[in-house]
């Protein structure tokens, strides 16, 4: 992989435009040709067809105003109707973004002339009026002109970052959490409870739609990564409810309304009907879904696949279409070789860099479990892509941007768009990483808080700043910022208070999506990510097998010298439970240390069963026998 250093001097030596200018010029020059075709046609025109028409496509809308111009006068009917054109063209424009359907602002635009032009009837068009739409026209040219010149200025090769010389105070890493304590445990047990229900049930996820942030397949996407992070640092000998929980967050994603969205957004944005959301333009879905089983298997060190399968997915028509992770990685891959951009699109012609931040820490693990080298062969031209189509010149991250236009939507979401892609990107480019945060840091220093946090909740378009708060503490833990870490947490509290309901720990304005980052910043630690991705667990031995959900809460399972270090809680009653241990020697001894001491022995199968007395923290370990 190429050093930073060495990717600017390459860009500061490039003399080819980007991607982005040439699509942005293209863009640019089409409308140019659309508004030409509209002006040459009002400038001419001797009926109100032809003059409505014109106007209609020079602007959305405009060519209810051809009226006026035959009678000179005034007509309120013509501007309400104009009006109404427009704002069903910025409608469209919104859709486009929201669903990638590329068919509705032509459409809408289209459709408005069209309208128009039966609207103005037979009426004469005076050699006056076609004189008026010319100066309209003019008038109409002369600001994408401006427009055009401020993208070649913005769209030309970029700078590979931003300066680095950023002074911030240096960063003081929060400790690393050996044991979760009880709030994070009932925290924990928010997300437990929608893992652990029958796989058909989603009692207790959002459903708001399926095609934005809110998406439900979304919410199980960050719950399994958040469990899996806790997994990974404080319960890496623990199988049972863990385990059992990705399980289920898996096979939730097999539901069609997971994924039954894509025929829709397919078909308007591809222009063609594909069932299978698997093949093309849907990282949002593949990528994200390989990231939450590459994830998982590395906490867990086992697969997570249900009866042998991953993915099943079965299509209305009745047509089923199953997924091994490999597929899922090696379609991925496949793609990113062949990606123009560098990254993929995440729906039909939006390319989101966070999305391929996830996609990408797929492949590495991958890579880490498997042996394979896809993240290595695709890492410089992944690296280029990012810098040079999608850092702005002060080094930010541009959101999102079309493939189809080069055009990139107006900065939306507050710092979070620029703090919670570091927590991915650590993970893939940690130098990318640390300039960036160092960027974030100086804003927080010098931002009022209240208003770089965006006051929306992506997860549920709730107002409040729980999403944008959760997700910023889990990039700046991943950072080893604890200090930011700690200060957004608090307000965090502050803003959303959380409440304490039969033992699960719930803030009533905060989405699932941000109770899930939060987990995730509760239990994570510094590089705690980066590492999980590059060096995932490969099986484990001696490990408590199961404890009964939700009697029994694990708050640490680790093995340390040979011993079995547990600590337990009453996830509703002080009472007796039966643990199950696995990956004993068989037939041997071990001692049990704790407030239920005692001696048991592996049976043939190197298991065992243990009685414990569970009241408040309950801490103990199992020591094998000299």
């Amino acid at each position: 992989m190429p050093d930073n250093f060495a990717v600017q001097s390459a860009y500061k030596r490039s003399n080819v435009l980007s991607r982005t200018l040439r699509a942005q010029l293209s863009t640019l020059l089409s409308i140019h040709l659309v508004v030409a075709v509209g002006l040459a046609t009002a400038s001419t025109a001797r009926t109100g067809v032809g003059l409505a028409f014109g106007l209609g496509l020079m602007v959305p809308g405009a060519g209810f105003a051809a009226p006026m111009l035959v009678s000179e006068t005034v007509q309120p009917i013509a501007l309400l109707l104009g009006l109404a054109a427009f704002t069903v063209f910025v409608a469209a424009l919104l859709l486009w973004f929201a669903t990638g359907n590329i068919l509705a602002p032509p459409l809408a635009w289209l459709g408005a002339a069209v309208i128009a032009a039966w609207h103005v009837g037979d009426a004469h068009a005076t050699v006056r009026a076609a004189g008026q739409a010319m100066i309209f026209g003019i008038a109409a040219i002369t600001p994408s002109l401006l427009l055009a010149a401020v993208a070649f200025a913005w769209g030309g090769p970029r700078r590979a970052t931003a300066s680095t010389n950023v002074v911030t105070n240096p960063i003081v890493a929060a400790p690393r959490v050996g044991e979760l304590d009880l709030p994070t445990l009932q925290l924990q047990r928010l997300l437990l409870d929608r893992a652990l229900q029958p796989v058909e049930a989603f009692e207790g996820f959002e459903w708001r739609d399926q095609f934005q942030t809110a998406a439900v397949r979304y919410q199980l996407n960050f719950t399994s990564y958040a469990l899996s992070l806790s997994h990974a640092h404080q319960l890496p000998a623990f199988s049972g409810y863990m385990v059992e929980a990705q399980r289920r967050l898996l096979a939730k994603q097999s539901d069609q309304r997971m994924w039954r969205y894509w025929a829709l957004e397919s078909s308007w944005g591809h222009l063609c009907r594909a069932a299978d959301p698997v093949p093309r333009d849907n990282i949002m879905y593949t990528g994200f879904v390989a990231a939450q089983i590459a994830l998982a298997e590395a906490a867990g060190g086992r697969t997570i696949a249900s009866d042998g399968h991953y993915l099943r997915l079965e299509a209305p028509g009745g047509r089923v279409f199953n997924y091994e992770q490999s597929d899922l990685i090696g379609i991925l891959a496949g793609q990113y070789r062949r990606a123009p951009w560098g990254l993929l699109a995440c729906e039909p012609h939006w390319i989101y860099p966070l999305c391929n931040l996830i996609t990408a820490a797929a492949l590495r693990s991958s890579d880490a479990r498997a042996g394979t080298s896809d993240w290595e062969d695709m890492a410089a031209t992944f690296r280029s892509g990012l810098l040079r189509e999608f850092t702005t010149p002060d080094g930010s991250l541009v959101p999102f941007r079309s493939s189809l236009t080069g055009l990139a939507m107006p900065a939306a979401g507050g710092i979070v768009m620029q703090a919670f892609p570091c927590l991915f990107l650590n993970a893939l480019l940690p130098d990318l990483a640390e300039e960036h945060w160092a960027r974030v840091r100086a804003k927080l220093a010098t931002q009022r808080w209240t208003r770089a946090f965006w006051p929306i909740d992506v997860g549920n378009y709730g107002f409040s700043r729980a999403s944008s708060l959760a997700a910023s503490a889990a990039a700046a833990v991943e950072m080893g910022d604890g200090e930011n870490a700690e200060a957004m947490l608090a307000m965090l509290n502050r803003e959303c208070p959380a409440i304490l309901a039969d033992g699960v720990r719930h803030r009533p304005r905060a989405s699932l999506w941000a109770h899930a980052l939060e987990l995730a910043a509760r239990c994570d630690h510094r590089d705690g990510l980066a590492d999980l991705v590059a060096s995932p667990g490969r099986g484990v031995g001696l490990h408590l097998a199961h404890a009964p959900y939700p009697d029994v809460l694990v708050a640490r399972a680790v093995v340390k010298n040979g011993r079995l270090e547990l600590v337990l809680y009453p996830g509703r009653t002080d009472g007796d439970r039966t643990l199950t241990l696995a990956g004993l020697r068989p037939g041997r001894h071990y001692r049990v240390d704790g407030p239920s001491a005692c001696f048991l022995r592996a049976d043939e199968h190197g298991s065992a069963e243990l009685a414990v007395m569970i009241a408040g923290r309950t801490a103990l370990s199992v020591v094998p026998v000299v």
